[in-house]
């Protein structure tokens, strides 16, 4: 038996229809999907003599980027500013759930660290006196403020205003900035050369407060470059200040001495040394709870009442924290330990709820389940060490992977997992397997792969085989059998497959009851023998006119032909022949669609298949579905689920077709009315594309909209996302390398970095794309 493998690259552009505006009946119904979109669990029925067998893991953290010497947050709290002893500048976003690109030194030396949230900038002193600024969403260059002489910046504050940046530096002087246009507005010297470390700009923006070693603290009047007033002497180091909503300044120093100062009289309302506050470390306020916080070198939190300074509460710390900052209406503290994490507690529970994690080649958020999110590349710095084995955070993905994570904790938000078992309280170890793959074997030839799963106490689970990235469906399973052999089961699985001409490498993934996968074991055959010439078929489908006309779109038909057209470019051709179908509107249908895909999966094994999607989507109770052009706009979460496309079949379409390079493109458009419920779909779509990438070996692209015509321009005459997919087809993504060939990763990654900063032209709101490049990289056009 032959049997025929097919390159695949399957593109997916997806306006969302999730609480559309355009018809009141759907609001309510679409509310509530977005409320239930996802409601996984990890089943709670793990049998008895499995929970018999759970450890107490540890989590391992390797390539850190070392401790925090600055630490800051935007004025509204969306960017934690974090500058690390590695000299990188890293910005984590509560508001998505992630961290923006990393800011290299690039041979500076920096020393402080804010940001502006309106500006959408990061500002970092350094020692050659420059305050060098950054676009945060891309980590390009803007501008350097120079101060006009090389003493180092020491302190830098902004009001919550955010439209100027006062700086201090080591010569004593201080330097206000206009952040509309970088101007230099305002100038003076304090005569403290070498000796101010703390600065704060009052919310007028005409005043400042300075602290210096010695103790001294002073008020000083921006605009007149005059001194306002002297405040009385402190024993202890300057740990912060703080302004309330009457103007009234509160200075802390690191042997517990607070100050209270009325404005604009200066007078000292309070100067009082707090009981049992001493070796401290950091501190905190937060005027909305009345709450002051400090760290010592206990590990230990304490919290008091501002009013009276009486002890509130105690918590317990796994590290000493330094950096203390209230966050979320001070309903959770966030602190630095010693290596650099970020960690968050929950005030009302008195716990950790989250671990920030930032090391040399990303970042990982771990919370008090287990539940995780991360970087592609930040991910392989994280593991659970359980019974003496290293077990990748990567391989739990299955039942904690929580795309916006952090984002979900402090706005309460609906978890995907919502209720998984406590990596933290045991977990039972992965099965290990053992894979053998045939010699001899003929290309085109059907042969046997077989492997073996061992339980080592956790049970056997699910199991993959893949042969060039691409998992192999189970419908080419041969036999399976189970043993007992000293008291483990050992499964025996075999597979028919049909190895390539060239290089052909197999990879099998066990994992166990918890959903915990196996490390993956691998082996290469090399076959011997020619590829025949592959042709490029091209399908695209997209609905501009639904049946139900209050479905209609715009741009989907238009954005669909120029893929085609893009991909059948004479000039770039990397095939022998181009073979396209079109599936626009009223072919859209269901039906059409999935014969489609099935009918071109019986073409030559070495051929390339191009899917396009170009229409609305929906995720209902956990599923998502791509709605065709029968789609009627009714109210029916059943109805809806019976005439979409769900994810689970496209994934079943594109495992049973033999391919081994596929490329998945998701263009998601939300129209509706909640910050938190476009939030929840950008997760949940984030979920679905990696879990797809990881799933089944391809690449995945995902990019959402906040509003359909907010990124369908008229003047681009396409979608955004499409508009520059095309560019990068076109040649613009041929970068890494500059070979003259296009490749799917590229496009993934030219897509990625372009989008956020081109969709300022035309949109407030930046469109914030994402891309899980699991699958094998392959080419897709020549230049």
């Amino acid at each position: 038996m032959k049997l025929q493998v097919l390159k695949i690259v399957f593109i997916l552009a997806l306006p969302l229809l999730s609480e559309l505006a355009i018809a009141d009946p759907l609001d309510s119904v679409i509310s509530n999907q977005i409320q239930n979109q996802i409601s996984r669990q990890v089943s709670s029925g793990i049998s008895k003599n499995l929970n018999d067998n759970l450890l107490i893991p540890q989590l391992k953290i390797r390539n850190e980027s070392g401790e925090i010497k600055d630490f800051t947050l935007s004025g509204d709290e969306r960017y934690y500013n974090l500058l690390h002893q590695d000299g990188t500048v890293r910005v984590w976003d509560s508001k998505l759930g992630v961290q923006r690109p990393t800011i290299q030194p690039g041979g500076k030396r920096f020393t402080k660290v804010v940001s502006s949230s309106s500006s959408s900038v990061v500002l970092i002193g350094s020692t050659d006196g420059r305050i060098y600024v950054y676009d945060i969403l891309t980590a390009n260059p803007i501008i350097e403020l120079d101060s006009g002489s090389n003493q180092e910046v020491v302190a830098m504050s902004l009001p919550k205003t955010e439209n100027i940046l006062a700086a201090v530096y080591s010569d004593g002087k201080i330097i206000s900035w206009d952040l509309k246009n970088f101007r230099k507005i305002a100038s003076l010297n304090t005569n403290h050369e070498d000796e101010l470390t703390n600065l704060l700009v009052t919310a007028t923006g005409k005043s400042v407060i300075t602290a210096g070693k010695s103790g001294f603290v002073e008020l000083w009047d921006l605009e007149k470059a005059q001194k306002k007033a002297s405040l009385p002497k402190q024993s202890g180091n300057a740990l912060g200040f703080w302004e309330n909503a009457s103007a009234e300044l509160i200075y802390l120093d690191s042997n517990g001495n607070l100050q209270w100062i009325e404005q604009p009289s200066n007078r000292v309302r309070l100067n009082k040394k707090i009981d049992n506050a001493n070796d401290l470390t950091s501190a905190a306020i937060n005027f909305n709870t009345n709450l002051l916080a400090l760290s010592t070198n206990a590990k230990q939190l304490k919290l008091f009442n501002l009013n009276g300074l009486s002890f509130s509460k105690e918590i317990k710390t796994t590290e000493n924290i330094a950096h203390l900052q209230f966050i979320n209406q001070g309903k959770q503290l966030v602190g630095a330990d010693e290596k650099g994490v970020l960690h968050v507690w929950d005030i009302g529970l008195g716990n950790e709820i989250l671990k920030l994690i930032s090391t040399d080649t990303g970042w990982t958020i771990v919370d008090n389940t287990g539940r995780f999110d991360s970087s592609e590349r930040g991910m392989p710095n994280v593991s659970w060490l359980a019974a003496g084995k290293d077990i990748p955070i990567d391989n739990f993905s299955v039942n904690y992977y929580e795309p916006g994570l952090l984002s979900t904790h402090l706005n309460s938000g609906n978890f995907i997992n919502p209720n998984p078992q406590k990596v933290q309280e045991g977990i039972t170890l992965p099965p290990e397997v053992n894979l053998t793959v045939p010699t001899g074997s003929t290309a085109g030839e059907e042969t046997k792969v077989s492997f073996e799963i061992i339980d080592t106490g956790g049970g056997i689970g699910e199991y993959r085989l893949y042969h060039n990235g691409k998992i192999i469906d189970k419908s080419l399973l041969d036999d399976t059998s189970d043993t007992e052999i000293d008291g483990k089961i050992h499964k025996k699985v075999s597979y028919n497959v049909v190895p390539s001409a060239g290089l052909n490498k197999f990879k099998v993934i066990a994992s166990n009851k918890m959903g915990i996968d196996s490390q993956p074991q691998q082996q290469i055959l090399q076959v011997s023998g020619s590829e025949t010439q592959a042709k490029l078929h091209v399908v695209v489908i997209g609905i501009n006119k639904y049946q139900d006309n209050k479905l209609n779109l715009t741009y989907s038909v238009a954005d669909a032909q120029s893929i085609a057209s893009a991909l059948n470019n004479k000039s770039k051709l990397a095939f022998n022949d181009v073979i396209t179908y079109d599936l626009l509107d009223q072919d859209a249908t269901k039906n059409s669609i999935t014969d489609k895909l099935t009918q071109i999966s019986d073409n030559s094994q070495n051929d390339v298949l191009v899917v396009y999607f170009a229409g609305h989507g929906i995720a209902i109770k956990g599923e998502w579905y791509f709605l065709p052009h029968e789609t009627t706009l009714q109210t029916n979460e059943q109805y809806l689920a019976g005439v979409g496309i769900s994810a689970k079949q496209i994934q079943e379409l594109l495992a049973k077709i033999p391919a081994q390079k596929i490329l998945v493109m998701i263009d998601s458009c939300y129209s509706g009315a909640g910050l938190k419920a476009l939030e929840n779909l950008q997760n949940s779509q984030r979920h679905f594309s990696r879990a797809l990438s990881k799933s089944v070996g391809i690449v995945v692209m995902a990019a959402t909209r906040k509003d359909q015509e907010a990124m369908e321009s008229s003047e681009l005459g396409h979608g955004l996302f499409t508009y520059i997919v095309n560019n990068g087809l076109q040649g613009a993504a041929d970068l890494q390398p500059h070979d003259q060939k296009i490749s799917a990763h590229e496009v993934a990654d030219y897509s990625t970095a372009t989008i956020p900063t081109f969709s300022k032209k035309y949109s407030e709101a930046s469109q914030e794309p994402t891309s899980f490049t699991i699958g094998e990289d392959f080419v897709l056009l020549r230049q």
